[in-house]
């Protein structure tokens, strides 16, 4: 396997707010200088450890993801991350609202904390998909093709400024619709980042693979990791292609694509 490795959509973290205090966005984050109140902590296999919180006057939802460094060179070194994020927009992709660096004081060192907030929709692709095959409400044909174009069109988005998703999946695609079992046309699909936090991108998926979580890998990557190889040299721009085919066919046709990794 060869091919461009193009870096992962920026950021990766983990935690949560331990001070449990109401969050102040800054004005020059795009969201009014309002408290949010803080709703509680969650934690999720996709997103890791985080906490909710939602903006009293809009009613948007954020979350918070947590970062913890030893020395201040090492946490600003990862405010570049979020930087480099905060700059990458797109309509179809969730919005890092804001970012802030703390230092608390801990024995026998302070320790430096970066906290990212992005922006969060309730309802995500899988939940939807999962609801639909309880009730035996089948997709439509031009849902279908909703969720197609949206998809490609930040994908496509993605790898011209160089980037790859690299962990696509159906509960990183939240959903902006006011109905489950009926997407108006002006809903909107948003792809969030992969937020929890591995050593690598080879870690995650052996994750996924060891807890029995769904798997959305091209049959040869999924070998390669089954072999326990530690670096897996692959074309992440066709990784997440495949990922988007496989969600797709699971939503067109209902099948068990997961068979293919037995």
């Amino acid at each position: 396997m060869s091919g461009a490795a193009p870096p992962p959509l920026p950021l990766m973290t983990s935690g949560g707010n331990p001070a449990g205090m109401p969050l102040v966005l800054q004005q020059s984050a795009g969201v009014q200088i309002e408290q949010c109140l803080r709703l509680g902590p969650v934690d999720t296999p996709e997103l890791g450890p985080h906490v909710a919180f939602k903006h009293q006057p809009s009613g948007t939802l954020l979350i918070e993801k947590t970062n913890r460094f030893d020395t201040k060179f090492d946490a600003d070194q990862f405010l570049q991350l979020y930087k480099l994020r905060q700059s990458v927009r797109h309509k179809g992709l969730v919005k890092l609202v804001d970012f802030k660096i703390n230092e608390e004081l801990k024995v026998p060192m302070p320790e430096y904390v970066v906290r990212g907030y992005y922006e969060f929709l309730r309802k995500n692709l899988r939940a939807i998909k999962e609801d639909r095959k309880n009730s035996k409400v089948k997709f439509r044909e031009r849902e279908i093709f909703q969720i197609l174009y949206d998809l490609v069109d930040v994908l496509a988005f993605m790898e011209s400024q160089g980037f790859s998703h690299s962990d696509l999946r159906p509960t990183l695609i939240l959903v902006d619709s006011p109905s489950d079992y009926n997407f108006p046309l002006n809903s909107s699909f948003l792809v969030c980042d992969s937020l929890n936090q591995f050593e690598s991108w080879e870690d995650k998926q052996r994750f996924y693979i060891n807890n029995e979580l769904d798997l959305y890998l091209p049959p040869d990557v999924y070998e390669a990791l089954a072999r326990g190889i530690d670096f897996i040299d692959h074309d992440k721009f066709k990784t997440d292609v495949f990922a988007l085919g496989l969600m797709i066919l699971e939503i067109a046709i209902e099948p068990d694509l997961q068979k293919i990794y037995d």
